[in-house]
């Protein structure tokens, strides 16, 4: 949470928000971004947390500016929290990470994969 208690939301782009895969862009998720636009009413803090870079990442933070989503940081900690931990973490810090490659530990959905497993499509 930040220093008033809101809630910091950390949202991948790439298959997240936009169900397309880097470097293009695709449909887009409207159910999240109807969640994170009402989270954002309720004072919830977003920040945008995506490996996109120069050009590709202006094009992402424009896609969720089209579809209505504005965030208040782009791949960088609240300027609060730096200055209470006395430096940027490279960690995003955040209450919850939506991202398209997340896993819950705690939710039991964690399945130890097994050596030598072909993760390529065939």
């Amino acid at each position: 949470m930040d220093l008033n208690g809101n809630v910091i939301y950390a949202v991948d782009f790439d298959g997240t928000l936009s169900f397309g895969r880097f470097p293009g862009v695709g449909d887009p998720n409207d159910n999240l971004f109807r969640f994170l636009k009402a989270e954002q009413e309720r004072g919830a803090r977003l920040i945008l947390n995506t490996c996109r870079t120069g050009d590709d990442l202006a094009v992402a933070v424009e896609y969720c500016r089209d579809h209505g989503l504005e965030f208040e940081f782009v791949n960088e900690n609240l300027p609060e929290l730096i200055e209470l931990y006395g430096g940027d973490t490279r960690k995003i810090n955040a209450d919850f990470y939506i991202d398209d490659k997340a896993v819950n530990p705690i939710a039991g959905h964690f399945t130890v994969v097994p050596a030598g497993f072909n993760f390529k499509k065939e």
